[in-house]
């Protein structure tokens, strides 16, 4: 099998496992008796799968539940595809599997929708084959459309999502502007969708932060520099989440490791939060000291040299004052 066919269809796979993931986490909510007998049947399939096309797999009972054994199977038929096993049984058994995935999507997709209006997002149609039925998309794989995918569609499919990712950031950054929150934060989850760059996550974390979910925006930065060391933001935002809850050592720390990073393209911004930390305490020399450097990376930010002149003007009289 060739490498693109089998980035093809590890691209289809995770694309339905995601989606299967989203309605997962809509039926943990809800105690549905039809979606309960579904996932038992989409279980029992899935096993029905493996064993028809090796007779050396038998599937005894399972003490799981039906959701953490669909889980297992999917994540163990990655690992299948990934192994250099013969093309042809790849080409045949993917596609059977995934429409499986896609099947018991739909029904439970519906079970879901029995509770009332739910959101979940569908998957990325690339190759798929999408038909509406019973008032939502059914989704479908064929044999045909993996055996003719070449070098052109793979590249077609990542230009396509760079794109939908870019339109997303955009989307969400105009969101914020006009204060509209929550449009913000459900567009930077989908370019999260896409691509999990750090870039989306600190956006996303900011959104958290606006909304007070706090925890969630640190764990958010946390990921992000995980993903990518040298880059700035997460490092600037975390000292930010910290100053606000009054602890102004530690966020001191995460400034500095802001100025310290290597991709940062707003790099007065740790400064001018270091000097902020500093004015709370009343440090007011070292206070300007971060902002007269901060003004040196944006010799033209008006408002902060105005900032700059009037602590200049005002420190003699907060000193005394601080005495």
């Amino acid at each position: 099998m060739g490498e693109n066919q089998q980035n093809i269809l590890l691209s289809e796979l995770s694309s339905a496992a995601s989606y299967l993931d989203r309605i997962f986490r809509v039926l943990s909510k809800i105690n549905n008796f039809t979606s309960n007998n579904i996932l038992e049947k989409f279980r029992q399939d899935l096993f029905i799968l493996f064993e028809s096309k090796n007779s050396l797999i038998t599937m005894e009972g399972s003490q799981n539940c039906s959701i953490d054994d669909i889980q297992n199977a999917i994540n163990f038929f990655k690992f299948f595809l990934k192994l250099p096993f013969k093309r042809v049984h790849k080409l045949e058994w993917g596609p059977e599997f995934i429409n499986i995935l896609y099947g018991y999507a739909h029904q439970l997709h519906l079970a879901c929708l029995e509770y009332g209006p739910t959101e979940i997002d569908l998957p990325r149609v690339n190759i798929l084959t999408c038909q509406e039925k019973e008032g939502i998309p059914f989704f479908s794989l064929g044999v045909d459309d993996i055996g003719n995918s070449g070098h052109c569609l793979i590249l077609s499919l990542e230009e396509k999502r760079k794109k939908k990712y870019a339109e997303f950031i955009h989307l969400g950054n105009e969101a914020i502007i006009y204060k509209q929150v929550m449009k913000a934060k459900d567009f930077f989850s989908k370019a999260i969708n896409l691509k999990e760059t750090p870039e989306a996550l600190t956006l996303l974390a900011w959104v958290q932060s606006l909304l007070g979910n706090t925890d969630d925006a640190k764990a958010l930065c946390h990921k992000a520099i995980e993903i990518d060391p040298s880059y700035g933001p997460p490092y600037n935002d975390l000292g930010i989440f910290l100053m606000e809850e009054g602890s102004f050592e530690k966020s001191l720390k995460w400034f500095e490791k802001a100025k310290r990073s290597i991709n940062y393209q707003n790099r007065e911004y740790p400064y001018i939060n270091s000097g902020r930390v500093y004015m709370k305490v009343k440090k007011y020399d070292q206070a300007l000291k971060e902002l007269q450097m901060a003004l040196t990376l944006v010799p033209t930010h008006q408002a902060l040299h105005k900032t700059v002149e009037r602590l200049i003007r005002k420190i003699p009289e907060l000193s005394r004052k601080n005495v």
